[in-house]
């Protein structure tokens, strides 16, 4: 067999589904989701509206995490004296009484933490559901 009668044995073997395949330059190439996406009026496919949302409702539960633990270790801190001196080197390691109001909320501010961790593992494993 020649090379020549390769080539359009070869040609002949991949043309079938190309010959159903649109041309380049009409709208049935985009693919249905572009297609849908032109019709609905969005964005680049994307609906905004929902995106803010999740967006807003991200960057409110980080704050809040953020806070918490920051709230916590203050809370957990109370009590202890300022035992630096100005150089930074350590002068003493004794350790005031911590209030009990500030233990329990300490506490409580990193079980809110852990929790919201936790729920988050919760919604991106799918085997938990």
């Amino acid at each position: 067999m020649s090379l020549s009668a390769l080539a359009s044995a070869a040609v002949l073997t991949t043309s079938a589904p190309l010959a159903s395949a649109a041309p380049l330059g009409s709208t049935a190439s985009l693919g249905s989701n572009r297609v849908a996406a032109a019709a609905s009026d969005n964005f680049l496919g994307v609906d905004w509206g929902a995106f803010a949302i999740v967006f807003i409702v991200a960057f409110a539960a980080s704050v809040l995490i953020v806070c918490c633990y920051a709230l916590a270790l203050r809370l957990l801190a109370t009590g202890s004296v300022d035992d630096t001196g100005a150089d930074g080197s350590i002068v003493s390691g004794a350790r005031g009484e911590r209030p009990i109001g500030a233990t329990v909320g300490g506490f409580a501010c990193l079980a809110v933490c852990v929790a919201a961790v936790l729920y988050g593992l919760y919604l991106i494993i799918p085997q938990f559901h």
